[in-house]
This record gives structure tokens, C-alpha cells and sequence, in this order.
């Protein structure tokens, strides 16, 4: 039987989930560790006015590109993207079950099978799924009670293994 609910997508909670996928990835992690190592480094070698050179001057802006650039960048971008999708503006009717996930706003309706999927994921306040490795269909669980929550884990769960089973044939 279908589970039935209806969801929406705060601003705030889109740029979370944008910059926390960002910084889910080891790299974005790693960088500005690494940046700020060479800084230290850097200021440690650099001992007056007179041995400043290009490369201290280069670590100096690296690092503030990693750990204020680069966050700017990215929650500039999400607000970006949120304001100019009017479908993340609307509340949407979802309807998802062991076939598909049909989801009705104001402007759009939309289905989705689930062997068009590649990934399915719980990130935060979202259960995400992947068609590709950029495009993805957000479900909210804001309006979801712990129940209804870990019922939508099971029918996923299953979703998963039918997938799994598939793709092992």
C-alpha cells in the first residue's frame, strides 16, 4: 500500500544539504588541513619584512581561499540554485510505494520508477535519490513522524535489494 504525505523545502535546509554533501567528500576536508599546515610552515621560515616571498604571499591566499572562498562560493551557489527552482518553492503531495515515487505540486507532477535510480540515500533531513551522479530527487522528512520515517526506510530497503538482485543476474 502507498504511503502518503505531503512535504516542502526550506531555503535553509536546501543550503545545508548542498554544503553538506560538499563537505561529505574527503577532498573539501583535506584541502584547507592542508593549506593551513603550509601556513604554519610558512610563517615558521618567514622570520622578517625581508624574506617575505611569493610563495608565503601564495599559501596566504590559498588558505583564505579554502576557508572563506570556497564556503562563500558554495552557499551562494545553493541560494542561488533554491531561488531559481520554483518547484523546491512549492508543497508537494508524495506518494511512494514498492513500484514508484509520484510526487504532485501546484506547477508539476512527476513519477519515477525505481530502476531509473543508481543510489538511494538518507542525508539529514532528506532521503535523496540519485539517477546520475549530479541529478538527484529530494524527499523531504520534515513533515514525517518517527513511524512514518522508518516505514519509508523499509519499503527503501527493499528497493535496494530488488536493485542488488537485478543487477546480480
Amino acid at each position: 500500500m502507498p504511503m502518503k504525505f505531503r512535504g516542502s523545502i526550506s531555503k535553509e535546509d536546501y543550503i545545508r544539504l548542498e554544503m553538506g554533501l560538499y563537505y561529505n567528500k574527503p577532498i573539501p576536508i583535506i584541502m584547507p588541513i592542508m593549506s593551513v599546515g603550509g601556513l604554519i610552515v610558512a610563517m615558521y621560515y618567514v622570520k622578517s619584512v625581508e624574506n617575505f616571498n611569493h610563495l608565503f604571499f601564495m599559501v596566504i591566499m590559498v588558505t583564505c581561499a579554502y576557508l572563506f572562498m570556497v564556503p562563500g562560493m558554495l552557499y551562494s551557489k545553493a541560494k542561488q540554485a533554491y531561488n531559481s527552482m520554483m518547484i523546491l518553492h512549492e508543497v508537494v503531495d508524495y506518494e511512494i510505494g514498492h513500484d514508484g515515487i509520484y510526487a504532485e505540486g501546484l506547477s508539476y507532477a512527476s513519477s519515477y520508477t525505481y530502476d531509473k535510480f543508481i543510489k538511494l540515500e538518507e542525508v539529514g533531513k532528506f532521503f535523496l535519490f540519485y539517477s546520475d551522479s549530479l541529478n538527484k530527487v529530494l524527499i523531504p522528512k520534515g513533515g514525517l513522524s518517527p513511524d512514518e520515517v522508518k516505514q519509508l526506510r523499509h519499503i527503501f530497503r527493499f528497493i535496494e535489494v530488488i536493485k542488488t538482485k537485478k543487477f546480480l543476474k
